[in-house]
């Protein structure tokens, strides 16, 4: 049984710009995200990834509260969905995938495992999927489309191989 991991919207908009998502939802993991983040962030553009293999879990009454008791932190806070996902992440007790800072600082001060766009880059060089020049041209799809990522990191991940 493949292992749940939670995303948060911008991974899988990486993913569908880099035109990545049937590499992404073949990697060997279930990927999941929290109903309303789908219903908000991703359907209306997106009404495809359910057939591609995305699951769309809800949250529990006691996610609810913990998503809510964010907002007590006095930290600087990601979006109600992004907190959504981390809500969803802490439910499952599974990895997050996002490339949000603070929602990154918020899922390590919880001790989730997170990663970002181009973890999941490399895990898809890994599985074979794509090529490294290939995956450099999915890249700079990703930028040309407004993407923060880290050329840097890119690169770094790029010369490991």
């Amino acid at each position: 049984m493949p292992t749940l991991v939670v995303s948060d919207a911008n991974i899988i908009i990486d993913m569908e710009h880099g035109l990545l998502l049937a590499e992404f939802f073949a990697l060997p993991f279930d990927i999941a995200v929290p109903d309303v983040l789908y219903a908000v962030e991703l359907e209306p553009y997106f009404d495809h990834l359910a057939a591609q293999g995305l699951l769309v879990l809800g949250l529990r009454a006691d996610t609810i509260r913990y998503v809510d008791g964010l907002s007590g932190r006095g930290e600087r806070l990601p979006s109600i969905n992004d907190r959504l996902a981390l809500g969803l992440a802490h439910q499952e007790a599974c990895m997050l995938l996002t490339g949000d800072q603070d929602l990154r600082r918020l899922a390590e001060t919880d001790g989730i495992e997170v990663h970002g766009t181009i973890w999941v880059l490399e895990r898809i060089l890994d599985e074979g999927q794509v090529q490294i020049d290939d995956i450099e041209q999915c890249f700079d799809r990703m930028v040309a489309a407004g993407s923060r990522l880290p050329r840097e990191k890119f690169k770094a991940m790029l010369a490991r191989r």
